[in-house]
């Protein structure tokens, strides 16, 4: 009670006239000294060369009551207002995280989607197989027979029947197949060599084939031929090893389910040590690029 006594106390004689007054008479008689004290008539200036004072510094005590002058009340307003902005970034960022984890899923299921897609498509499409099918085959007695299993005549072998090859195609697809054009060529590359040749072969043979292939047994789309009719010229060196004697080319074709052409290429080389051709493997498959060959003849 005393305290709450004593400092009503003390507001009201500051808020009494008479101490207003007293704080309003002051000015006055410091304005009446003032007037009253004459003014001297020349004056004096006093120059004195003196460098002025350096600048006080702050004493260790001020410095060290800096850092946690950020943290006294008046502050705390502030401080509310640091950890608001950080719990928005925070969530800020977090939204962000799970943004992209939601694109890259989303990227992850469009890619299955595709694959899954191009999955069904290759599983029902078209499938054309292009292959060099010998015309004879010898048996264990040494005695050749046709695909049939019916002996060659000796009329037949003497006119190299059993030695011939026919170009056929087979579709082992699902759906039909559109049959555009096909290629057979003949190149003799010297030994050593492991690439097909880029430059113009020997021989070659290129026509339009329109046919609708389906999925049954396999079709002759170029007669009959003896790779020997093409080795003539070099058949000393192929048998030498020195050259190498290679049928290769392509069939053009479309599938049901799409309006892009497809390529089927083959590639067959000449062994001396068997006797007939033989397939490449590297060369005879499907073309992963889709674009029109080299019909340089």
């Amino acid at each position: 009670m005393r305290v709450l006594f004593v400092s009503m106390l003390i507001f009201g004689l500051a808020g009494s006239p008479t101490a207003r007054n007293k704080q309003q008479s002051q000015p006055k008689k410091q304005d009446a000294v003032n007037q009253s004290t004459p003014a001297p008539a020349n004056p004096v200036t006093i120059t004195i060369n003196q460098s002025p004072a350096p600048p006080q510094k702050e004493s260790s005590e001020t410095k060290a009551h800096d850092w946690y002058e950020g943290f006294w009340p008046p502050n705390w307003s502030n401080w509310g207002l640091v950890a608001v902005g950080a719990y928005g970034v925070y969530l800020a960022l977090g939204s962000l995280c799970e943004i992209r984890k939601q694109s890259i899923n989303t990227e992850k299921a469009a890619n299955a989607a595709s694959l899954n897609a191009q999955a069904v498509i290759n599983a029902e499409r078209a499938w054309v197989v292009a292959e060099l099918h010998p015309m004879g085959k010898k048996r264990d007695d040494k005695l050749w027979v046709d695909d049939s299993g019916m002996p060659f005549t000796t009329e037949q072998i003497l006119a190299s029947k059993h030695e011939e090859y026919s170009l056929r195609i087979k579709n082992i697809g699902r759906t039909p197949a559109q049959i555009i054009s096909f290629e057979m060529s003949y190149s003799c590359v010297p030994e050593g060599v492991t690439e097909l040749p880029s430059s113009s072969p020997v021989a070659s043979y290129l026509r339009d084939f329109e046919h609708l292939l389906a999925n049954s047994d396999p079709i002759e789309i170029l007669a009959p031929f003896n790779p020997g009719d093409y080795m003539k010229d070099s058949w000393l060196d192929i048998k030498a090893l020195k050259k190498t004697a290679v049928f290769h080319g392509w069939v053009k074709y479309r599938h049901m389910l799409t309006d892009e052409d497809c390529w089927w290429d083959y590639c067959y080389v000449y062994t001396p040590s068997l006797g007939r051709l033989t397939a490449v493997g590297r060369y005879t498959k499907p073309r992963q690029k889709q674009q029109e060959p080299n019909k340089d003849t």
